[in-house]
């Protein structure tokens, strides 16, 4: 390029910087629009109305396209009114511009509305009997008398081809469905006409190939080939597959385009999860010290579902006064029920080792178990438990016992989420244990145990603050104490007993009952800072609720930081002896669920 060129090329640039610069630099017009004279949610529908339209004007924005905009906007109110049943709006407008922005100002007084004098509603076909289309034509979204509502209308005939996709009516179609205006009455009359035709039944399943057998695949359907098609029992039947363990996604769905003779295939889709799995964790507790687990998962062992699971626990602190473990390892071979989504059957064997301040043990153990779901908040395990174990209390003999005893334990849990991030808020749980053996049978001495547990959680949302109770009552009865092993007796102490107290350091004895309230108050994000009070005792007696120099206590404070697994709390807490506060703090830590 020539130095001619170039100055002419530079002047050439200048120019059109000069020229276009300030079109390019001036800011894209905007237009607001403001409602008056009617009230949510029709002043917001109309709003919305015009703010979608004036998506649609071609950029660049120009005032003569925001003219024609205003212009047709009085126009467009009127048709979106009639679909809210006022046919004689008056309205006044006016349009104002500040700089490079647009206001529009609408004052609307919508005139006398159009309410339904007639809803003309005819169910046709198999679901004219159907008790829950006869339950959906009581409680239609349209009734007479209401002010004609073209939203109400349109939920009405989503509500109807709605159920009957739920249940099976999968040739329904809707044959009328009209809006019938007499604008000098300023009545309506509501016309839907609809056949659901024939009501179809549940087909053959299609399995994927699979590692498990078809015949056990079967038993987590929650419906029987020939049963009426629901779409709940679908979705339950995904939800169970989901859950069981056995796969890590799951996919139910019905064929509808390979119906024939009114009866649907289903097909279901699964991914098995890893066969194998490992699992292991380190942590420390201030009462434990250091700690770790060690875990195996076998899934499924065969074509019938059984699984395999073992875990292994250790802990050790040496404070030089004292030495505390708390090692076992346990596997547990699981057998699934007759419906294995709800029930199963373990054969669990192990070994403990325990050393605290209140005693020490080397255990073996088998059991028995079956584990059941009774509904959504109630889960039953009833097991067949065989104890060897070598103890020595505090201040006892060692002793070697063998137990055999049956037990149960019930547990309820129902809770609820009130932020995105599932961190539960509001709740309760509450468990139930018996346990009993005879010196009759393959057991050192006769005893009977029952423990129950109560937890709630409730949160006052305006302030963030949470509330938490934790109550626990146990009762031994047997002749001699001593003969009952270690891992059977009632304690206290420590994060989730009586904090304060080294863990399971108060006791044993016939009889447990601890209190316990907390208050959190959020400080930062899901940060809490918490105050509470424990209180309780373990004793040889009965306990009255008036004899407060059984009871001793733990208070203090800390941090807690919410956590989709549960709470992360830090507290310290000082132990109350007598009615008198002792001068040892002691340093608290737990993670986990607070239900």
């Amino acid at each position: 390029m020539t130095a001619n060129e170039k100055e002419i090329f530079t002047l050439l640039l200048l120019f059109l910087l000069i020229v276009y610069l300030p079109a390019l630099a001036q800011k894209e017009p905007s237009i607001q629009i403001n409602v008056e004279g009617i009230q949510d949610p029709l002043k917001e529908k109309m709003v919305t109305l015009l703010a979608d339209r004036s998506q649609d004007i071609p950029s660049p924005i120009t005032e003569v396209k925001v003219r024609i905009f205003y212009a047709q906007s009085t126009l467009s109110l009127k048709k979106g009114l009639q679909a809210y049943g006022y046919f004689q709006p008056q309205i006044q407008s006016r349009l104002e511009k500040t700089g490079n922005n647009w206001t529009l100002w609408f004052t609307i007084n919508p005139g006398p509305p159009t309410k339904i004098a007639h809803v003309d509603l005819k169910i046709t076909g198999a679901g004219a009997t159907d008790s829950a289309f006869i339950k959906l034509s009581k409680n239609l979204s349209v009734k007479k008398g209401q002010i004609l509502n073209i939203d109400h209308y349109n939920e009405a005939k989503d509500a109807l081809f709605n159920l009957a996709a739920n249940r099976g009516y999968f040739d329904a179609k809707m044959f009328l469905n009209q809006i019938i205006i007499n604008t000098g009455s300023k009545e309506a009359s509501i016309v839907l006409h609809f056949d659901t035709g024939q009501r179809y039944r549940f087909g053959p399943t299609l399995f994927p190939a699979s590692d498990l057998n078809t015949q056990f695949l079967q038993r987590f359907l929650r419906y029987k080939p020939g049963e009426y098609y629901s779409s709940a029992k679908v979705q339950k039947t995904q939800q169970v597959m989901a859950g069981s363990g056995f796969f890590s996604q799951t996919v139910v769905t019905p064929l509808t385009h390979q119906a024939s003779d009114h009866t649907v295939p289903i097909k279901i889709e699964l991914t098995p999860v890893k066969p194998r799995r490992y699992t292991i964790g380190l942590g420390y507790g201030t009462d434990t010290g250091p700690r770790g687990t060690l875990g195996f998962n076998w899934i499924p062992i065969n074509s019938y579902g059984h699984h395999l699971n073992i875990l292994a626990r250790g802990s050790y602190l040496n404070t030089g006064s004292t030495e505390r473990r708390n090692n076992s390892i346990n596997a547990s071979y699981i057998i699934p029920g007759a419906d294995p989504a709800n029930d199963s059957y373990a054969i669990t064997t192990g070994y403990g080792d325990i050393s605290q301040d209140t005693g020490t043990a080397n255990s073996f153990k088998t059991a028995l178990s079956y584990n059941t779901i009774l509904n959504e908040d109630w889960q039953q395990i009833l097991a067949l438990t065989y104890l060897n174990e070598r103890y020595r209390l505090t201040d006892t003999p060692q002793i070697t016992a063998d137990v055999l005893y049956p037990s149960g334990h019930w547990q309820y849990i129902r809770n609820r989420s009130l932020q995105k991030n599932q961190i539960i808020n509001n709740g309760i749980s509450a468990s139930f244990d018996i346990a009993g053996a005879s010196e009759d049978i393959l057991s050192r001495s006769s005893f009977i145990q029952g423990k129950a547990s109560l937890k709630a959680l409730g949160t006052f949302e305006p302030t963030h603050t949470r509330f938490l109770f934790r109550s626990q009552v146990g009762r031994t009865q047997i002749e001699n104490l001593e003969n009952l092993p270690l891992t059977l007796q009632l304690f206290a102490g420590g994060p989730t007993s009586i904090r304060g107290f080294k863990y399971n350091s108060l006791g044993p004895g016939r009889n447990l009952l601890i209190v316990s309230g907390e208050i959190q108050q959020r400080i930062y994000h899901n940060w809490y800072l918490a105050g509470f009070i424990d209180t309780g005792a373990v004793t040889d007696s009965d306990i009255p609720l008036t004899q407060w120099n059984s009871y001793v206590a733990g208070a203090g404070g800390g941090v807690v930081v919410l956590t989709p697994i549960g709470a992360v709390e830090l507290d310290v807490a000082r132990p109350v002896i007598n009615g008198h506060s002792q001068k040892t703090w002691q340093l608290e830590f737990s993670v986990g669920a607070e239900l």
